[in-house]
């Protein structure tokens, strides 16, 4: 990745259960642009290799959209 992270982690630590009617109303127009976001990402700006694909990926995943605190975890050689 550009700034020499591995081993990029994510986890969330509880889910918001008021937020699933929401996301269940939402889900379909989260799909579509989410798609259409990561194509134009892709095709147009380059800017999603396979280094980082599956984190944006994960953007969409509906743990991370319920989740109420997201804990990210990452690894740079050399710990500079």
């Amino acid at each position: 990745m550009d700034a020499g992270f591995e081993r990029v982690e994510w986890t969330v630590d509880k889910p918001q259960r008021s937020a699933i009617p929401k996301l269940v109303l939402l889900w379909p127009f989260i799909r579509l642009f989410g798609a259409m976001a990561y194509q134009r990402e892709a095709v147009k700006y380059r800017t999603v290799d396979v280094n980082n694909a599956p984190l944006v990926q994960a953007m969409n995943h509906t743990d991370m959209l319920l989740g109420r605190t997201i804990v990210v975890a990452a690894v740079k050689p050399g710990g500079k």
